[in-house]
């Protein structure tokens, strides 16, 4: 969060959430996508939790 406003990275976390996922399900893609994001703020710090689900697919 850029000032505590403004918000940046987004891409960059889905990227990641998407990619762990895929990996996790040993797939080379997802079907059926869907997207939760929560934000917390504290003091000091942001914090923000991406996920994403899915169905896991694989080449044959």
């Amino acid at each position: 969060m850029l000032f505590q406003v403004i918000p940046i990275k987004q891409n960059d976390r889905f990227v990641e959430a998407y990619n762990e996922a895929v990996q996790k399900a040993g797939a080379t893609r997802l079907t059926d996508v869907t997207i939760s994001e929560r934000w917390w703020w504290g003091y000091v710090i942001n914090g923000y939790i991406f996920k994403v689900e899915g169905t896991a697919v694989t080449n044959k």
